[in-house]
């Protein structure tokens, strides 16, 4: 028997999703689901692996919420909106793929991923929402696209592995403690001027990595990539 379960058409292939729990269970995700309700396996520490189908478009609020043994999560390409706390203290998943056509990312989506070593934000999102990442332990580097033009409140605070960013020219604010506590963050690479980062809207508190204070991070100018 296929490992899913596959609806045959003209033109494409339709296949199931699937959720795999910690005990061996299974649960069939049918085609067809377009959205992951809100809060859908919220504190369910038995799910292990996620497997969504490829006609889902959203991902709602607190719908993974302390899944604290998910392990692996695959996002389709047909998601555009993934909604606030959607992730919340997922603490040992390790990588998530997040799909180029996502347009939204909500609050506090993957705060305390403790175990999320790489992530890559689509180009599409216009701000990285408050507490978005923060207590992401593991990051090291996090690439900023070019379609975001703010940075929230505690985006970032406590990724205390993150070593450097990409930022673009495209960021016009960067909200208090959107860095705060990211004591081993030295590089962070713009794509502007020296004179456009001057222009850009940096709120001082929690954010001394970026203004200078306590020891701020080396800022490259002109650079859209790390050097």
């Amino acid at each position: 028997m296929s490992e899913f379960n596959a609806i045959e058409t003209k033109n494409k292939r339709n296949i199931d999703g699937k959720i795999v729990y910690t005990d061996g269970r299974e649960k069939t995700l049918e085609y067809g689901i377009t959205e992951i309700k809100r809060r859908s396996f919220w504190g369910d520490k038995t799910v292990f692996r996620v497997v969504l189908p490829e006609s889902v478009t959203s991902i709602g609020y607190e719908a993974f919420y302390l899944c604290r043994s998910l392990t692996s999560i695959s996002i389709p390409n047909s998601v555009t909106y993934i909604d606030d706390a959607a992730f919340y203290e997922c603490s040992i998943i390790m990588d998530i793929a997040i799909p180029a056509g996502v347009t939204h990312i909500g609050e506090l989506a993957f705060w305390g991923c403790n175990s999320l070593k790489s992530i890559s934000i689509p180009n599409g999102i216009k701000s990285i929402s408050e507490g978005t990442f923060r207590e992401c332990r593991l990051l090291k580097s996090i690439e900023i696209p070019p379609s975001v033009t703010k940075i929230g409140k505690r985006a970032f605070e406590g990724c205390i592995s993150l070593e450097s960013i990409i930022i673009p020219a495209s960021v016009t604010e960067i909200s208090e403690f959107a860095f705060n506590e990211c004591e081993r963050l030295c590089d962070i690479y713009y794509s502007g001027t020296a004179a456009e980062w001057k222009k850009i809207k940096i709120e001082k508190r929690g954010n001394g990595k970026l203004t200078g204070l306590f020891g701020g991070a080396k800022i490259h100018y002109n650079c859209k990539e790390k050097i």
